[in-house]
């Protein structure tokens, strides 16, 4: 799926940062897509953008300039940078592709077409990351298993929260963290906490996902209320 000619610094500027402009599709006009830009992006005083959809100077430097961010943190960022894509969807639905879709797999080195789940946040944490000047900590896979895996290793500095700890200790999810389930010995899903309920009821953000259903071959980003800490069968990933 290729975009059609953006002649524009600030198109070309978004796409170089992730952000797909496709102005054939509704939902990738400029306006659009600079409005979500907007949202998972702070000014040099770490305050929200206002999201207005307008190239001011705030959002110009924003945009093509890095800042260190005050009081920002890794997760926090990231989960601004999840909220701002709920409602990005494949094109056509069915299809794992669609222009950003498509950017999301691309981060982690793949054509387009492949489950994004994993994909999605894998470039969510890039996109905190730049704009922490940090190195990004995401293990780099597209595959929900190999990413449990990598975040085992020692070198990885991360901390793996397997479903026997959780649940002995609820307590330990925080938001921020992901979860990852397994559902055969090749096949699995993952996506964000955004929060922590009465009961351990998670509210998270996922890729490739469906709101009615939560299934792992869905064709959106949602936020979802249906999942506890007790039914996330493999673990968490903390970032902290």
């Amino acid at each position: 799926m290729t975009p059609p000619v953006i002649r524009t610094p600030y198109a070309y500027q978004l796409m170089n940062l992730g952000w797909a402009v496709d102005q054939s599709i509704p939902g990738y006009g400029m306006i659009d897509v600079l409005r979500r830009f907007q949202a998972a992006s702070l000014d040099r005083n770490g305050n929200p953008l206002e999201v207005d959809g307008v190239f001011g100077q705030i959002t110009f430097d924003a945009l093509f300039k890095e800042y260190p961010l005050p009081g920002a943190t890794l997760t926090s960022r990231v989960l601004a940078i999840a909220k701002s894509q709920i409602g990005i969807s494949e094109v056509p639905h069915g299809s794992n592709r669609g222009p950003q879709v498509d950017l999301y797999l691309k981060t982690c080195g793949l054509s387009p077409g492949y489950p994004w789940c994993s994909a999605w946040v894998y470039w969510c944490f890039q996109q905190a990351s730049r704009q922490l000047g940090i190195k990004n900590p995401c293990p780099k896979s597209a595959g929900v298993l190999n990413m449990w895996a990598l975040a085992g290793y020692k070198e990885s500095g991360l901390k793996r929260l397997t479903s026997l700890q959780v649940e002995d200790e609820p307590e330990l999810v925080k938001p921020g963290m992901q979860f990852l389930m397994k559902f055969s010995a090749t096949a699995g899903h993952t996506g964000l906490v955004e929060s922590v309920g009465k009961g351990g009821l998670l509210t998270t953000i996922e890729g490739n996902t469906a709101q009615n259903t939560g299934t792992r071959e869905g064709n959106a980003v949602c936020r979802l209320t249906r999942r506890r800490i007790d039914s996330i069968n493999l673990g968490f990933i903390s970032y902290q």
